[in-house]
């Protein structure tokens, strides 16, 4: 597959990513687009589960751009949003637990600084409320204090969006 170079290349990253140049792998006719990094890595399982997440938002006009792991002791968000200028920070759910699933992505995405996080589930859930009932939790609790935007992926690739402001 040809790589485009970006279209987006005016977008200034932290300076961690000077260095690094970016390519756009994904692009619908709906104008939603995955860039992916030419230089880095990411583990192979996470890029691989992180590009599926990030083309099924793609497929509903979102842009985003996959970022690599740089090896400077600082946090690695795996992506960064091209519209709302937010990095990202991708979970893949394999369970039918929704608590835990939202708990553990909540906390770590909290943990890495970034203002939105995706949740891709890929089974279907146990039980819709007690996830809903969890995400309300972590947020009273303030766990999850740097979260702005979450963006969930259903199995059946429906894509919700919810602004967390409504939870703090």
């Amino acid at each position: 597959m040809k790589h485009h170079l970006t279209t987006y290349s005016h977008i200034v990253l932290r300076k961690r990513y000077k260095d690094v140049t970016f390519s756009v792998m994904y692009e619908t006719i709906n104008g939603g687009l995955v860039e992916k990094f030419n230089e880095g890595t990411q583990s192979k399982t996470e890029k691989y589960k992180n590009i599926e997440a990030l083309k099924i938002l793609a497929d509903n006009g979102r842009k985003y751009r996959l970022l690599p792991v740089i090896q400077d002791r600082q946090k690695n968000p795996d992506a960064f949003n091209l519209i709302n200028l937010r990095y990202v920070d991708i979970k893949v759910a394999e369970s039918t637990n929704g608590k835990n699933a939202i708990q553990s992505a909540l906390k770590e995405a909290n943990s890495q600084n970034v203002s939105e996080v995706i949740i891709y589930f890929t089974k279907k859930l146990d039980s819709n409320r007690e996830a809903f009932n969890m995400l309300k939790a972590t947020f009273r609790q303030k766990r999850a204090k740097n979260i702005e935007i979450i963006i969930f992926i259903m199995p059946d690739k429906r894509v919700l969006q919810v602004d967390t402001k409504r939870f703090k």
